[in-house]
């Protein structure tokens, strides 16, 4: 009797035991399951393609870019622009508005240079306006301070284009002031795309939104 009782308990163990390695090996299979699904899941990503399409200036779906006036111009051969400014800070604020010339920076008026759609060269409207500000800024720059040309766009246009054009704007009118004889080395410029707008826009003419827009297509020069 003793001897059965013993070999009773011996099964209970043993099966005791196949009973565990069973629940182990089961959750060993779970798991290493777990981990196929998991390794093996199709997690989404952006195609090469897709992420060279999000990250070109080119991209006309975009951009609301007037062709006619640049239609032979690819964007990919737009030069690099210069970091935005996102901040005037640093610089004496223009009075554009100002038509009274001072010996003190409030009294000094400088004239924005306004541009056409999709152009960096100066309009014959802005040529006496920039005739006036290479006045100003050589009798400024004689007293210590230096020029920054800020080029700016509007809200036409992809975010890569309106940097490039922005920075072209700068340039050409640095390029005029120079001209002028206004020290080429004592003027900054840099190009802010559409990041500073002086009028903003939800129109959805066309013509009207050209129109509208006008005003931020400009350079404007500051002192330092």
């Amino acid at each position: 009797m003793k001897k059965i009782s013993l070999l009773a308990l011996a099964l209970i163990v043993v099966f005791a035991g196949c009973g565990k390695k069973k629940c182990d090996k089961a959750k060993d299979s779970h798991v290493e399951e777990s981990k196929k699904i998991v390794d093996n899941s199709d997690i989404p990503v952006l195609s090469q393609e897709t992420e060279n399409l999000v990250d070109s200036g080119d991209v006309s779906d975009f951009a609301f870019v007037d062709d006619e006036s640049d239609g032979n111009k690819k964007l990919s051969e737009v030069k690099e622009a210069s970091p935005i400014a996102t901040s005037q800070q640093g610089y004496a604020l223009v009075d554009n508005d100002s038509s009274d010339e001072g010996d003190s920076e409030s009294d000094i008026s400088l004239k924005s240079i306004n541009f056409d759609l999709n152009k960096n060269s100066i309009r014959h409207d802005q040529i006496a306006s920039l005739a006036k500000d290479c006045e100003v800024a050589k009798s400024v720059i004689s007293d210590g301070k230096k020029v920054v040309v800020q080029g700016h766009c509007c809200q036409l246009g992809s975010y890569s284009y309106n940097m490039a054009l922005s920075q072209r704007r700068a340039d050409v009118v640095k390029q005029e002031m120079a001209k002028r004889g206004v020290p080429a080395n004592s003027i900054k410029t840099v190009g802010c795309g559409n990041e500073i707008p002086l009028v903003w826009s939800n129109k959805t003419d066309r013509a009207s939104l050209i129109k509208e827009l006008a005003p931020n297509r400009r350079a404007e020069i500051l002192l330092n």
